[in-house]
């Protein structure tokens, strides 16, 4: 009974948390990009061959449903994703309940919920862990059935994105047969060939589908393309240096920074430990806990992905394994006074999670309506972000609708992808955003060039100053040839704060 009224509670906090958040803030790049992706779709383009994404083709689709089905708006697939994500703590809550208290098992489920403000967009992860409870239970019940609903709760998330449940699908097959082996050693190749066999059919049965989709419309080998060698140019392009846990001075983007270098290394620490404990009664944690191994593998097959980009998005969403072991080392460690150091990290996790969720509540601090839909956004720019203010976004998507009809495109660039969504205006080429490693070599380049020119493409917004933390942030650093264009062939009419210029074709 005590259970059941946790998990309600956890999951109404998390419903909670992320519905109220969903109401404020909006994200020109990442957010903007599935927006008006979801739009392009709608009026017949397709992924890959009408425009540029690196991720599998779900993470577009899903958005494009919601738009078909309640309309375009930006809140709606935020509270949808809240609500699917509001699922993800319960289904740690119940993992971890496998080895440890509900006291303990409550806190990485509570913490998850905070860990960022936009938390709802790692809807992904209740598929994945889904999947997970599902194999342990199948782990449990030697239930064939169970293994082949949990490989395609893994696949389904599989077409959202490939890393993530590629890291936990790999680590559940090895741990598997580690498992088998040890509790059963006169069969246990054939049981592991066939549960694997149950949890690959299930995996491969949406892949499948998907697949012979891309085959059909022709774009399957520029999905692998830029899916596996794009991707990765990419990443390494957004490259950023891990923050420093010693904040070089005392202000808020300081402070976020040193958060985010004071997670990473907890992630680290508690994988170096994990493994410590693990290897120190391997046989006994593999026969009857098998989650441990599970979860410390992907964790550790996932140390690339967080660590190619060092930013917080990047090391939650690789690093929730973290959470897991953190309260498997919490309740093996014995002694007093190491219990209350860490249970003083946890406290500091809480205080900055939730510090920062208040800061997000004051930074938002202006109710604006930008072409019918209403938001919460900044009225102050912070400085180096590629978040302008109500103002500036305002004036912005006016400035392209009153400067070009609905179906003439414009030119944002080069992280705006949002105002395309806002302002109900396409982009004139392949790309809504046009960050490091979307284009390459200079052939491509003059491509661009050419496509802006063939859509005589009038109005332009441009940002040279600002951009997402990587290498280098400016575009004229990484795509010049495009930005000599832009400066030749447009002249400014309007400068705002943050340094975006307004642009028209000289004539």
């Amino acid at each position: 009974m005590i259970n059941k009224l946790v998990i309600i509670l956890i999951f109404l906090v998390a419903l909670s948390k992320t519905t109220l958040f969903s109401f404020y803030g909006f994200g020109l790049v990442d957010e903007g990009e599935s927006l008006h992706n979801a739009q392009r779709i709608l009026t017949g383009d397709i992924p890959y061959r009408d425009f540029f994404a690196i991720f599998p083709p779900v993470d577009n689709y899903y958005y494009a449903l919601i738009f078909k089905l309640f309309g375009e708006s930006v809140l709606i697939p935020r509270i949808i994703s809240s609500i699917i994500f509001s699922f993800t703590p319960v289904l740690i809550f119940l993992i971890c309940k496998r080895f440890a208290s509900t006291r303990l098992s409550t806190i990485p489920a509570i913490l998850i919920t905070f860990l960022d403000v936009n938390i709802e967009r790692l809807f992904l992860f209740t598929p994945i862990f889904l999947s997970i409870y599902l194999y342990l239970q199948a782990v449990d019940k030697k239930k064939k059935l169970l293994f082949g609903w949990s490989g395609l709760m893994l696949g389904l998330s599989g077409l959202i994105r490939l890393d993530i449940p590629g890291t936990f699908g790999v680590a559940a097959t090895v741990v598997l047969v580690t498992h088998l082996f040890l509790i059963s050693r006169r069969n246990w190749i054939k049981k592991w060939l066939t549960y694997s066999l149950c949890m690959g059919i299930g995996f491969g049965l949406p892949m499948i589908v998907v697949v012979i989709w891309m085959f059909n419309s022709g774009i399957l080998g520029t999905f692998v393309n830029q899916a596996f060698v794009r991707a990765v140019i990419i990443t390494r392009l957004h490259h950023i240096p891990f923050p420093s846990i010693i904040p070089p001075r005392f202000d808020l983007a300081a402070l976020g920074s040193t958060f985010t270098a004071y997670y990473g290394y907890a992630i680290l620490v508690t994988y170096l430990i994990s493994s410590f404990l693990v290897l120190k009664k391997a046989a006994i944690i593999i026969k009857n806990n098998i989650e441990i191994p599970l979860f410390l593998l992907a964790g550790i097959l996932a140390l690339p992905y967080i660590f190619g980009r060092s930013d917080m998005g990047h090391l939650i969403k690789g690093g929730t394994p973290f959470l897991i072991l953190g309260i498997f080392i919490l309740k093996n460690v014995r002694n007093l006074k190491i219990r209350l150091v860490l249970y003083g990290l946890i406290f500091i996790l809480f205080a900055g999670a939730i510090s920062q969720s208040i800061w997000w509540l004051h930074f938002n601090d202006q109710k604006v309506n930008i072409a019918g839909q209403t938001l919460n956004l900044n009225s102050k720019f912070s400085p180096n972000s590629t978040k302008p203010t109500a103002v500036t976004l305002n004036k912005s998507v006016i400035f392209l609708q009153e400067n070009s009809t609905f179906k003439e495109p414009v030119l944002v660039l080069p992280y705006m992808a949002g105002l395309y969504f806002l302002s109900h205006r396409s982009s004139p080429t392949q790309f809504n955003n046009l960050l490091a490693g979307f284009i390459i070599k200079e052939e491509e380049q003059q491509d661009f060039i050419d496509e802006i020119e063939k859509n005589n493409v009038k109005i332009v917004i441009y940002d040279p100053k600002n951009g997402p933390r990587m290498k280098t942030a400016r575009m004229q650093d990484y795509n010049l040839l495009i930005h000599q264009y832009l400066v030749e062939k447009f002249q400014t009419v309007e400068e705002t704060p943050e340094g975006w210029l307004f642009m028209k074709r000289k004539i």
